[in-house]
């Protein structure tokens, strides 16, 4: 009784270690071939290509579940929004607790930033360029509280058309949001037609702007299209001759206005690092019966600035 009870067991130790292993050897070898980014930002798609990809179960980063997709032995899966930035171990779950890991680097998605808004004042039906960082993966773009159409997006620049139903002659907010985040504009923006002509300064030739004369100090006065030194596309570069202000003067063609209705006149000022350089100051006036704004500084860093009056 003692041999067939032993006999007994041994058959059944042999059968268990039987079928384990060919349990083993049912399991084929999952492998990562290729893998098209190392980093990525929520909600991009990574793609992946390998062998045995058909028992795949679950996809994880980190321990955030990613939706895939198969296709043969190639796999797509999205990188979920709930992902932890950084490094991250890249998980394909097998049955039976089989596993292959991989690494990928979840990115923080830059948040939108405006640069320059240009022209200032745009009336419904026209163009606005807005250049900055991050302007693409948009989501949505308004004025005030209208939709915009876009016309044309990069990460660099966005241009929309300014809709209609906005209050002309009003300064409206530019909102812009992305996948990374949202930014609204912080300088005045009038949806209304630009009186002066050529208030961009694009045209011209040279150092020649149509519509505007160089009254006084017109040898410092020329063109440039430096990043560095135009707010947007072309700028005219002031050197002043020194002292009064009436000195140098860059005067506009004239624009018609009405007796006792207010105008608001803007520029975008900056002045050159150095000496001579940073510092000084600009003003407005009118012609004839001249009206004078006060003195705005010049600083190193772009500003906006504004003087309203009254046509007398």
């Amino acid at each position: 009784m003692k041999k067939f009870l032993k006999y007994q067991l041994g058959l059944l130790a042999i059968m268990m270690l039987v079928v384990m292993a060919c349990e083993e050897d049912e399991i084929p070898q999952v492998a990562i071939a290729n893998q098209n980014m190392a980093s990525a930002y929520p909600g991009d798609q990574v793609t992946l290509e390998g062998s045995n990809f058909n028992t795949i179960q679950f996809v994880f980063v980190g321990n955030r579940q990613a939706a895939f997709q198969l296709d043969g032995d190639v796999l797509t899966f999205t990188v979920p929004e709930s992902a932890t930035p950084g490094q991250n171990v890249l998980t394909l779950a097998m049955a039976n607790n089989y596993r292959v890991t991989g690494e990928i680097e979840v990115l923080i998605r830059p948040n939108p930033v405006i640069q320059s808004i240009s022209p200032s004042a745009v009336a419904p039906g026209e163009n606005v360029t807005i250049r900055g960082v991050s302007l693409d993966n948009l989501v949505a773009a308004r004025i005030g509280e209208i939709d915009v159409t876009v016309v044309s997006n990069t990460a660099e620049e966005l241009v929309v058309t300014v809709p209609d139903g906005l209050a002309v002659n009003t300064p409206a907010e530019i909102y812009i949001e992305t996948t990374g985040g949202v930014v609204t504009s912080q300088s005045t923006f009038y949806v209304g037609q630009n009186l002066a002509l050529n208030g961009q300064l694009e045209a011209g030739s040279g150092n020649d702007f149509d519509n505007w004369g160089k009254w006084n100090g017109g040898n410092g006065m020329t063109a440039t299209s430096d990043p560095d030194e135009a707010y947007s596309g072309r700028a005219v570069k002031v050197v002043a001759v020194g002292g009064d202000a009436w000195r140098s003067q860059f005067v506009s063609d004239p624009i018609a206005t009405t007796i006792g209705v207010e105008y608001t006149l803007m520029m975008w000022i900056k002045a050159e690092a150095g000496t001579p350089g940073d510092g000084g100051n600009i003003r407005f006036s009118t012609n004839p019966n001249a009206q004078y704004s006060g003195n705005y500084d010049i600083t190193t860093e772009w500003q906006q600035v504004s003087w309203a009056f009254t046509a007398n």
